[in-house]
């Protein structure tokens, strides 16, 4: 979508000739698998509506995790979906301790 396309337009100076390589590999294995949601139930679990939204369609998805930079605001926790950051994901994921 949008957020990911406005990602590849980040100048290589910006974040290292290497981190920019590596932004476009995760870019392209996101846009692969990314899946259209349409959520069935409406939440209220934030005082935010758009943070429901994204905890609507977490559960829809049967999602493991929300990923955001907005930690701060996704403070509520929902059912087994844990709330990190991209930096953590990405951890968990090169860990091997990514759920199934």
């Amino acid at each position: 979508g949008l957020q990911l396309t406005a990602l590849r337009s980040i100048p290589p100076g910006v974040v290292g000739q290497q981190c920019s390589s590596h932004i476009g590999v995760v870019i392209d294995v996101l846009e692969a698998v990314r899946l259209k949601i349409t959520p069935v139930t409406t939440l209220q679990i934030s005082t935010d509506d758009d943070e429901n939204r994204v905890y609507e369609c977490a559960d829809a998805a049967q999602a493991h995790y929300i990923v955001t930079g907005n930690r701060k605001h996704f403070i509520t926790p929902y059912k087994s979906i844990e709330i990190v950051s991209a930096r953590e994901l990405l951890d968990l994921l090169s860990d091997g301790r990514q759920r199934r």
